[in-house]
C-alpha cells in the first residue's frame, strides 16, 4: 500500500510541474523539444523523456533496459538508472539530487541531468529562463557556476558564432575574482580531432596589471564574444571557453556546432 501511494505521488508531482502554454517551446541547446503540455518554469526537478532528447539528436543512447540507459555524449558515457541517484561515467562517479524515473514506460531524466552533466542551456522560449536556484537549502556558500550558450549550433559560413558565458555566484557572500592581467578568459575553436584551430587571445594584447573582480552574491558577471566563421571550412567543430582567474579553477566548458556551405 504505501508503495502504491508513493507511485502515486510521484505521478502527481510530475503531472504538476508542467501547465498549458500555447505560446511557450522548450529548447535545449536551441532545439524545440515537443510537448503536448509546455511547463511555464524550468527548474532543476523537471522531467523530460528521453526519447524526446535522442528524438532532436542532442546525444546517442544504449538501452540496456527498460529501467537502465547509457548516455553517449562526445565520447564520454553515463550511465543512468531507474529512481538510481548515482551516475556513473568515465570521467567521474556523480550523484544527482533528483534520480530518473520511469512513468507510463517513458524513461524521464531531471532537467538537472541536462544542466549539471552535459552543460546544456534548457530555457521555455517566450516564457521563463533556467532559474539559478539560488534560493534552494543545498546551496553552499560562495558557490561559482559556469556556463556557456551558443546562439546556435548550425551555421553558415557567412554568418557568426556568438557567444554569452557566466560565472554566477549562487551563495549569499560576496566573491572576489583576481586575474594576473586584463585577459579573464579564452576562446578555443577546435576541429573534431581536437587540434586547436583559433585562439581568441593570440591576437590581443592585454595590460599585466593584477585585476580584481567581486561579484555579490546572488548575481552573475557576464562576457560575450563573436567568431566570424569564414576562417573555417564545412564540417563539425568544438568552440571551448576557459576561465582565466588565478584564485578559482574552472573547468573549461565545450560546445559543438558545425558549418555547413
Amino acid at each position: 500500500m504505501r508503495k502504491n501511494i508513493k507511485i502515486l505521488f510521484l505521478v502527481i508531482a510530475i503531472a504538476a510541474l508542467f501547465s498549458i502554454s500555447a505560446s511557450a517551446q522548450i529548447k535545449v541547446e536551441n532545439r524545440n523539444i515537443d510537448f503536448d503540455l509546455v511547463p511555464d518554469q524550468i527548474t532543476a526537478d523537471t522531467y523530460i523523456p528521453i526519447e524526446k532528447l535522442v528524438d532532436a539528436d542532442l546525444f546517442d543512447i544504449d538501452r540496456v533496459s527498460s529501467n537502465r540507459y547509457i548516455v553517449l555524449k562526445n565520447n564520454n558515457y553515463y550511465i543512468l538508472e531507474n529512481n538510481e541517484k548515482l551516475v556513473r561515467t568515465n570521467l567521474r562517479n556523480r550523484s544527482l539530487e533528483y534520480a530518473p524515473v520511469v512513468i507510463n514506460q517513458h524513461f524521464l531524466v531531471p532537467v538537472e541531468f541536462l544542466e549539471e552533466f552535459l552543460n546544456f542551456n534548457v530555457r521555455v522560449e517566450k516564457g521563463l529562463t533556467m532559474p539559478d536556484r539560488i534560493d534552494r537549502d543545498d546551496q553552499s556558500e560562495n558557490e561559482l557556476r559556469f556556463r556557456v550558450y551558443l546562439n546556435d549550433d548550425e551555421f553558415e559560413r557567412d554568418e557568426r558564432l556568438r557567444l554569452r558565458f557566466e560565472i554566477m555566484n549562487t551563495g549569499r557572500n560576496d566573491v572576489n575574482l583576481r586575474f594576473n592581467s586584463a585577459q579573464k578568459y579564452n576562446i578555443y575553436v577546435k576541429n573534431r580531432f581536437g587540434r586547436v584551430l583559433y585562439s581568441w587571445a593570440d591576437s590581443k594584447i592585454f595590460s599585466q596589471a593584477v585585476q580584481n573582480i567581486e561579484i555579490e552574491g546572488r548575481d552573475s558577471l557576464r562576457f560575450e564574444e563573436e567568431i566570424d566563421l569564414d576562417q573555417f571550412r564545412e564540417g563539425r567543430y568544438y568552440v571551448e571557453v576557459e576561465i582565466t582567474a588565478d584564485n578559482y579553477q574552472f573547468d573549461p566548458i565545450e560546445k559543438e556546432f558545425e558549418i555547413d556551405d
